[in-house]
């Protein structure tokens, strides 16, 4: 399976909503987010959590990394667990994850389940941090045993705060967020403006760059268009690609073995300019070919 930290796009569809998840892994994703929580109507809950048994199997065997976001509510969150794990999801998105209790809890409900199986319930958990307290306990969250990834949840953040999703409200937590995420070795997805928002697809690639300028490994979306928005953010430019082409080869030079130093168009080069160079190639390696965003003010997939 593909390291989390190398997922740039992750496609969320409400998991009772068929037709969505029946082509979502068309739509040039990596991973597919199967949505219990927000996504789903109160009255659609079971419906959605009993769909994951042929949804996550599917998508996996398309060779899509499968996520399932969970409920938080007590009467909901111990049968989604279990529904996810005995699906096989890969990852378990756990909403509105605040302090270390909340995935105290989240261990505690997965241990009940175990007799299940050792390994069966065993996924691990991207925590979704929605609130000015869960930027506050970032660190500690990311550096927790189940956790293998971060989310930013821009639209509950910002409501929290009492002000418009905006990158002047957005900018800060979510590199606070990235800084928690590389600290610990764990992904950070997330943008520091509104995913629902998916009109002016020019709008979120900007913001999808200033993420990955940022530090944040990849963004969870709610629209095919943004998936493509993202992928193109997150693809090297042909001038960054020929500059880490000429800093690897002059990595190998004679003068860079003997010195651990050497000059590429003016500027030092050195060992961690070499290893973001070859990050440079190999992230131009996995880009796909760039597929046209199509103009639509449509959220149907």
């Amino acid at each position: 399976m593909k390291s989390l930290r190398k997922i740039r796009t992750a496609l969320m569809v409400p998991a009772v909503n068929e037709r969505l998840v029946s082509r979502a892994h068309e739509r040039g994703a990596e991973a597919i987010v199967l949505d219990l929580e927000d996504g789903v109507s109160a009255s659609k809950k079971r419906e959605a959590r009993d769909a994951l048994s042929a949804a996550v199997p599917r998508l996996k065997g398309a060779g899509c990394v499968c996520m399932v976001r969970i409920n938080t509510a007590p009467e909901l969150m111990a049968e989604d667990i279990r529904a996810a794990a005995e699906a096989g999801a890969d990852y378990i998105v756990v909403p509105k994850v605040e302090t270390l209790h909340d995935l105290e809890q989240f261990d505690r409900l997965r241990a009940a389940l175990e007799p299940l199986g050792d390994d069966t319930l065993r996924p691990s958990v991207i925590a979704s941090v929605e609130s000015p307290l869960g930027i506050v306990n970032a660190v500690e969250i990311a550096r927790h045993g189940s956790v293998a990834g971060l989310v930013f949840g821009p639209e509950d953040y910002c409501a929290t705060l009492g002000v418009p999703s905006r990158l002047a409200a957005l900018d800060l937590p979510l590199q606070q967020l990235a800084m928690a995420a590389a600290a610990a070795g764990r992904a950070c997805f997330g943008v520091p403006g509104p995913i629902t928002d998916f009109k002016d697809i020019s709008v979120f690639e900007a913001l999808a760059t200033r993420a990955r300028a940022i530090g944040v490994s990849g963004c969870m979306v709610i629209h095919p268009n943004q998936v493509v928005a993202v992928r193109q953010a997150y693809s090297p430019s042909p001038e960054e690609v020929e500059l880490a082409h000429k800093i690897v080869a002059a990595s190998q030079s004679e003068a860079y073995q003997a010195q651990g130093v050497i000059s590429v168009e003016g500027k030092m080069v050195d060992a961690p300019v070499v290893a973001q160079a070859l990050e440079t190639l190999e992230a131009h390696a996995a880009a796909p070919t760039p597929r046209a965003i199509t103009p639509s003010s449509s959220a149907s997939i």
